[in-house]
């Protein structure tokens, strides 16, 4: 019975405290819809509050009225523009915008519905962890602050583009020099090769070295580093490259100097030429003359070829250099310019062009304009000085087997002996009075 007993009481106190907690449990439940009610009723009345905060403020504005006791409303009124404005703003890493009224309140919620665009990644645990983590500064794009994220910065789109253009310029810099072969454009070749003709006797090794030191050099100061010596190498021109150039070069030129004379509408044209000898090199410079559709003469230069310095010869090297005229018909010279010396003097080759048939018998020889401007000068001289020749003891002749002399001594025993030979002479001339008197007396001038 006793046992019994212990059973039924504590049964009894089971029951008396679990009707206790549901008791407590009710009264808990309606507390918190007692809260949420509230919390519903605070929304609405916020909301009412707002509205008829815009009302009032729209009738104030259609009436030219602001309250005098609330200065932050005055301010909104007279510096800044009326109506709600916009809110910029960071949410957990992301953006939003909403409209706003000045002194209303703002709730989370409507920050969360206000949240704009798509997210740049798929929305996982992790991308959202990493996005709430991150860490903004202040930065600023003229007069307007902005929060960034660490390692970002704001630029302006003009700066920006102008950053990409000089990215993609070092991009491309690389790139030629990326491959492994020469991958310059048609264009850029054809600079190569117009400018390395300037070289006038240089070897095919000597142009290839002097393009591929000038491109290192611009490389180096442009701060390409990292290209090394092997990049630079494979990205410039072989000799076989700058060689194939230079044709493509000289026809692409003949064929617009062709194009160039038949849209001038020329009929007519003359020959300008000279013999020379540059560095050993014989050479007979052959140069087309017409006029521009402007007046202008336009100048051309067929091709430096060799050829002999007789007439005759001068003569057919000239009617060969016209044949390259492909396509332009009815096109006559009618005269021709050059030197008046020498087998080929301008006398004799005018007669010779219109034996080969280049010219008619009515056209014109012009002798070398400047040569005549010379001719004053050097009468003078001669009348002066005497003549300059093998024979003659003038100044003339001393002064050329002088500096041919200094020539030869250098060429052959370099500046060492030069200056040495150059002390002796000096010597002599001062202190010797047999060198004296014959100076004194073969040179009277």
């Amino acid at each position: 019975e006793n046992e019994n007993d212990s059973v039924d009481a504590k049964r009894r106190r089971i029951v008396s405290t679990e009707a206790s907690l549901c008791t407590d449990i009710s009264k808990a439940q309606m507390a918190i819809s007692a809260a949420v009610a509230d919390v519903q009723r605070a929304k609405a009345q916020i909301a009412d509050a707002k509205i008829r905060i815009a009302e009032g403020r729209g009738e104030l504005a259609a009436l030219g009225a602001v309250p005098q006791d609330d200065a932050s409303t005055s301010m909104a009124a007279t510096d800044a523009p009326s109506g709600p404005g916009i809110l910029y703003y960071t949410l957990c890493g992301r953006a939003g915008q909403i409209e706003i009224n000045s002194n209303a309140p703002i709730l989370i919620e409507e920050l969360e519905a206000g949240l704009i665009g798509e997210l740049p990644t798929d929305e996982t645990a992790e991308a959202k962890a990493t996005r709430e983590k991150k860490v903004y500064s202040v930065d600023s794009h003229g007069t307007a602050q902005v929060w960034v994220p660490n390692g970002a910065a704001v630029r302006a789109k003009n700066k920006l583009s102008v950053l990409e253009k000089d990215a993609q310029r070092a991009h491309n810099i690389m790139a030629l020099f990326s491959a492994e072969e020469c991958v310059l454009s048609r264009e850029a070749l054809r600079f190569i090769a117009a400018f390395s003709l300037n070289g006038f006797g240089a070897s095919d090794e000597v142009v290839e070295m002097i393009v591929a030191g000038t491109i290192k050099a611009v490389l180096h100061d442009g701060g390409f580093n990292d290209l090394t010596s092997a990049d630079i190498a494979k990205g410039c021109p072989s000799r076989r490259t700058i060689e194939r150039a230079e044709q493509a070069l000289a026809a692409d030129s003949l064929v617009v100097v062709c194009q160039r004379i038949k849209d001038d509408g020329a009929s007519f044209g003359a020959v300008m030429v000279d013999h020379g000898n540059r560095n050993g090199q014989e050479h007979f410079v052959k140069v087309l003359i017409w006029e521009g559709r402007d007046g202008t003469p336009q100048f051309f230069c067929l091709d430096t070829d060799q050829c002999s310095h007789s007439a005759d010869d001068c003569a057919d090297a000239i009617k060969q250099s016209l044949k390259i005229l492909h396509g332009v018909e009815d096109f006559k010279i009618i005269a021709i310019t050059g030197d008046s010396g020498g087998g080929a003097g301008i006398h004799r080759l005018h007669a010779a062009c219109i034996n080969a048939g280049i010219m008619d018998a009515d056209s014109k020889k012009n002798p070398c304009l400047i040569h005549n401007l010379n001719k004053a000068f050097e009468e003078a001289c001669e009348t002066t000085f005497g003549k300059q020749g093998i024979g003659h003891c003038t100044p003339w002749q001393m002064l050329y087997l002088f500096a041919l002399l200094f020539k030869r001594i250098r060429q052959e025993g370099g500046s060492k002996l030069l200056e040495e030979y150059w002390g002796i002479a000096l010597n002599h001339l001062l202190n010797d009075g047999d060198w004296q008197e014959e100076a004194r007396t073969k040179f009277s001038q």
